[in-house]
């Protein structure tokens, strides 16, 4: 049996499905009307007819319900803005031999690189127990060794310590949104009714469920950040800890968890993943532009003495133990900075606590024509702090950082 037999078995298994409208394949022969007709038919209708022969043929129950492909971009609003950020440099490794090449013609698109990339976390479980297995194939374990290399590659440019464990938890994420929006197809939910309300009604419980334990634990962390001591003079906290990083010789405690719903965590994750830095496509530029925004309103508004050093270099033990230090004291000033910043903004609008950087930005925007003339006192202030060298950032390029012409 060739290939090109087990193709056609599968095109005339499709072909005599009771489910697809057309019957696709031209019967051989004579050029029948029957034939031309059911020819022109398909050829002149859309992709529909196509995509139903692909749910047939892997063994849909609905050719004509949708089926949404998998990709990795589901799991951005699951995820922190680190581990998303884990997440794209994972991918970036893994696929690096099929992007980046100047001329676009090489390049896989991204879309297909996300789907591949989906399905792998999706299984990810199934492949390491096919390697595990004696009769495992040679090819699973090389897909394994792949994905650890990646891991080990992503560890050592972010300085994270993600593990095959954390991407089966992704791959779980995945599975979970996959199934929740796919229920239609995989739940037995086309036969109508009962089963179909069923069906639905169960899918809102699970979505309810999973969203009351990512609250909780959100919850818990932010109760743990409430509940550590403050460091004393935090204006000044990094430029203190920095310098005795190094004489200190012990590794520091490592930071809070860094959450996408505050200030605190957008501006970690701009010195932390270098945010300033070129991003494609452009919903990652807005972004970075609300980040941006967010960062400048942040130092404007905190009114207070600061300075954040430069990075410390990672090429040795000790400069990964200034790393960690530096690290940490940013987080604890991060927090201090976005305490003082709603503490500001509420005295000038009394509106309730911003946690976005887009929000932020917005929010700056409206009180600049809602309260002109104290905003221009604040800003009046943060320039002057900023020519007396009261306000140092030493990490952000200056082409990032507002002038007093951009705060006009």
């Amino acid at each position: 049996m060739t290939s090109h037999s087990i193709r056609r078995g599968a095109a005339a298994y499709a072909n005599a499905s009771p489910k697809l409208a057309i019957q696709w394949i031209s019967t051989r022969g004579a050029w029948l009307l029957e034939s031309l007709t059911k020819a022109f038919a398909y050829i002149g209708t859309t992709t529909k007819e196509d995509q139903s022969v692909a749910k047939v043929l892997a063994g849909y129950p609905s050719p004509d319900l949708p089926v949404v492909t998998p990709s990795i971009r589901d799991l951005q609003e699951r995820l922190s803005a680190l581990e998303y950020k884990q997440l794209i440099t994972l991918r970036s490794e893994l696929y690096r031999h099929v992007t980046g090449f100047h001329d676009v013609r090489f390049n896989v698109a991204l879309e297909v690189i996300d789907a591949t990339f989906a399905a792998l976390l999706i299984h990810l479980e199934e492949v390491q127990t096919a390697a595990a297995s004696s009769d495992g194939v040679t090819v699973v374990h090389r897909y394994l060794y792949e994905l650890q290399r990646g891991v080990a590659a992503t560890n050592a440019r972010l300085g994270s310590s993600i593990s095959l464990n954390t991407c089966c938890k992704w791959g779980g994420h995945l599975k979970a949104h996959w199934q929740a929006v796919n229920h239609g197809q995989i739940g037995n939910a086309v036969a109508g009714g009962d089963t179909l309300l069923v069906s639905t009604l169960e899918n809102v419980l699970n979505q309810l469920v999973l969203v009351n334990e990512k609250l909780g634990r959100l919850e818990d962390t932010y109760r743990q950040l409430i509940a550590q001591p403050p460091f004393e003079t935090p204006q000044r906290l990094l430029a203190q800890v920095h310098p005795r990083v190094a004489a200190a010789g012990t590794p520091p405690d490592t930071p809070a968890i860094a959450m996408t719903s505050t200030l605190a965590g957008c501006l970690l994750n701009w010195y932390t993943n270098h945010i300033w830095e070129t991003v494609k496509g452009k919903k990652e530029q807005n972004k970075r532009a609300d980040s941006k925004a967010a960062i400048n309103i942040m130092l404007i508004l905190y009114q207070k003495p600061l300075e954040i050093p430069a990075e410390p270099v990672r090429s040795h033990s000790d400069g990964e133990t200034s790393y960690q230090q530096w690290k940490n004291a940013l987080w604890t000033l991060a927090v201090a900075m976005d305490a003082a910043v709603n503490e500001c903004l509420y005295a000038l609008d009394q509106r309730k606590p911003t946690r976005k950087a887009a929000s932020l930005r917005k929010r700056w925007k409206a009180l600049k024509l809602t309260n002109p003339d104290a905003v221009q006192a604040i800003v009046a202030q943060f320039l002057q702090m900023k020519a007396n060298g009261q306000v140092i950032d030493a990490c952000t390029p200056e082409t990032h950082l507002w002038k007093a012409k951009d705060l006009v």
